[in-house]
């Protein structure tokens, strides 16, 4: 009997101590830091002792700690093995399926490999659940042609049992490699499944429309530019600067420089601009620099920037409203037609020279109540205009229709968003991060799953460090 005690504890305490190094693992892996960090975590622990001198079991406890074994090569094994719990836990969701739908996107890692990321978004119609979840991460070691990304799909497909007919849509970044009319993934995929729906991010075609142009309010975004700049890049000025918003208790502390690349920027730079405007006229003249900016003191000039910022911010609205988890295809749709709906009323509204949807110009907001109810107007004549139509399909159709439509991703944001991950685990601190290893750990960081730590532990042949 004292032997079966003795295996018993022993069982437990090994139990116990395996959890704990697959938790910590997993909490390394969640927040992209490198495998070798779980020694540190582990002399942590050894060093924080001090928090137990009052426990009479400090010995017990110093004992378990050291017994964690948190190296780089098994701290490596535990994330391989959890993300491949999570990709055996997506098997059986996929398994049950009804309808699933991909997002695509290909960018460059900080090792100049290109990297496909595929996301995969099943629906169930029975229980209208919904997985969303890394389908793969293939790593493109040659060219990134049309036909080089179909090859990579088509191999995470079948490592996860999808037959590529039953992909109801994939959605893609709009590069010319994914939607090519003939030799693109989607005319690939299409020569497999002809009734693919495709859709790409129109996140970037909306961001290139937005730029300006040639012509007047290039040159009042240029001046705002110049004035930011003038006062950010010189070290004393700015000092000063920041310390004449404190002491007028201003609503913003500091100016925002510009940048083309990012595409809200604009409108954060007009909007801080236009709010710190008198501000910045009374410092430039304190500081004999008020002839520098002659055009800040033109009320027509201000007129034309309040019209830009208000302009900038409507356009700003749409692209902030495509980007975000767990976008649906009806989503996309949706923002895109209350944005045209929008605009034909600006138009219209200014040709009457109603401002009431530019505040900066007129803090009137009369408008807003009456575009509300023109939209639940049309909204009514919709519904009204297509109830005959839901009558004649059955109901067992319009689950297994309802459930497509679910699974169709109105955007490669989720993408967008897990090659941020990428980039901050392999960086050039860790660029010699293998493939295998880097789609572990990268899982295991942007999943919205957890691992089954009670099976893996149980799959463990327990062992305590003496």
């Amino acid at each position: 009997q004292c032997q079966k005690s003795f295996e018993d504890n022993y069982l437990k305490v090994s139990l116990a101590v395996t959890l704990a190094m697959f938790k910590i693992s997993w909490l390394l892996a969640k927040h992209g830091k490198p495998f070798s960090d779980g020694e540190l975590v582990k002399n942590c622990f050894l060093e924080s002792q001090f928090l137990f001198d009052d426990l009479s079991n400090k010995s017990e406890i110093i004992c378990r700690i050291k017994s964690l074994q948190l190296s780089n090569d098994t701290v490596t094994r535990q994330i391989s093995e959890m993300s491949e719990n999570l990709t055996a836990q997506l098997k059986t969701k996929l398994a049950t399926a009804s309808a699933l739908s991909l997002s695509a996107d290909e960018s460059t890692d900080i090792g100049d490999v290109a990297q496909l990321c595929i996301w995969v978004r099943c629906v169930n119609s029975e229980t209208f659940e919904v997985t969303e979840d890394l389908l793969a991460l293939k790593s493109l070691h040659e060219q990134t042609r049309g036909e080089n990304i179909h090859r990579a799909l088509s191999e995470a497909s079948k490592d996860m049992n999808i037959p590529e007919s039953s992909v109801v849509s994939i959605t893609s970044d709009g590069a010319p490699s994914m939607t090519g009319k003939h030799k693109g993934l989607i005319a690939e995929m299409r020569k497999i499944s002809p009734d693919l729906l495709a859709f790409h991010y129109i996140v970037h075609q909306q961001a290139l429309c937005s730029k300006l142009v040639d012509g007047y309010f290039v040159e009042v975004m240029n001046t705002v530019v110049k004035v930011v700049n003038f006062i950010r890049v010189r070290p004393l000025i700015h000092h000063r600067f920041i310390v004449l918003l404190d002491e007028l208790d201003s609503a913003y502390g500091d100016l925002i420089l510009h940048s083309e690349v990012r595409w809200l920027s604009r409108g954060k730079v007009l909007h801080r601009f236009l709010a710190v405007l008198p501000e910045i006229v009374n410092f430039l003249n304190d500081i004999g620099e008020g002839e520098r900016f002659p055009v800040l003191r033109d009320n027509e000039w201000k007129t034309n920037i309040a019209f830009l910022s208000d302009v900038t911010a409507h356009l700003n609205k749409p692209n902030l409203q495509l980007q975000g988890d767990k976008k649906h295809v009806d989503n996309l749709l949706g923002c895109v037609e209350s944005f045209k709906m929008k605009l034909g009323l600006c138009t219209a509204q200014l040709k009457d020279g109603d401002l009431t949807h530019f505040p900066l110009l007129n803090d009137a907001c009369e408008g807003v109540a009456y575009w509300t109810y023109n939209r639940e107007n049309d909204s009514l004549k919709l519904s009204v205009k297509f109830a005959e139509m839901w009558r004649n399909i059955s109901g067992q159709n319009l689950r297994l229709l309802s459930s497509k439509v679910l699974s169709i991703f109105g955007s490669t944001y989720i993408c967008k968003r897990t090659f941020s991950a990428m980039t901050h685990i392999k960086s050039h601190f860790s660029a010699r991060l293998t493939d295998c290893n880097l789609q572990s750990q990268l899982h295991c960081a942007v999943t919205p799953f957890e691992s089954n730590f009670t099976k893996l532990v149980c799959s463990r042949q327990h062992q305590v460090s003496h």
